[in-house]
């Protein structure tokens, strides 16, 4: 015998994140890609419920680790750690436990204002020992929610949401009514008469 099997975890939404299929490649890349730049400090980061970055740098020789563990830090901070006038957290109170964040190794990128220095964005979870929902996506974490609400538009309409805006605004006090238009690759929403949005790839 050459080798040992091993179980893989896939019983909670982190582990089935982590052990997504093509991630541990990806993982990879960016090990070669932190070795070739001589990049020596990651800033792993995730968005707050207002949009501000939040998040911790860690040294870029624990990247594999941290790409597979995560790193903890205070489900506050997803509320910018923000007080009432009470003196009291917003959303957690200082009694609750810290969420983990996991990070996006395709969002890798390195600082170009200080490039011994690079960041990446985070999907953040519940924490591994809570008693209810366990390892489960965060609900607080909008980055995270975007991204799984974008997985679930696209495998329903089999294209990606093309967002665009122009000088005319179509009211429902203009007798118009919604409009909705698919091509190969996408799906349009439009109130108006009779009118055909281009296509995003055709400009």
């Amino acid at each position: 015998m050459t080798g040992v099997l091993t179980r893989v975890d896939t019983s909670t939404d982190l582990e089935r994140y982590v052990h997504a299929e093509g991630r541990d490649e990806l993982v990879q890349q960016v090990c070669a890609k932190v070795n070739e730049l001589g990049i020596q400090y990651i800033y792993y980061q995730f968005i707050s419920v207002t949009g501000r970055i939040a998040g911790k740098g860690i040294s870029a020789d624990y990247w594999e680790v941290t790409a597979a563990r995560g790193f903890q830090l205070v489900y506050g901070a997803t509320a910018n750690l923000a007080m009432d006038r009470r003196s009291q957290y917003l959303g957690y109170g200082p009694e609750a436990a810290e969420l983990v964040a996991i990070p996006d190794p395709e969002t890798f990128c390195q600082l170009p204002w200080d490039q011994r220095v690079a960041r990446v964005y985070c999907v953040c979870f519940r924490n591994r020992e809570e008693e209810v929902d366990a390892a489960a996506f965060l609900t607080s974490d909008c980055r995270g929610n975007l991204k799984r609400l974008h997985a679930e538009f696209h495998a329903r309409h089999g294209g990606q949401l093309h967002l665009s805006s122009g000088g005319r605004k179509y009211l429902p006090a203009s007798g118009g009514h919604l409009q909705t238009h698919s091509w190969p690759g996408g799906v349009a929403l439009h109130w108006g008469r009779n009118r055909t949005p281009a296509s995003p790839n055709r400009h």
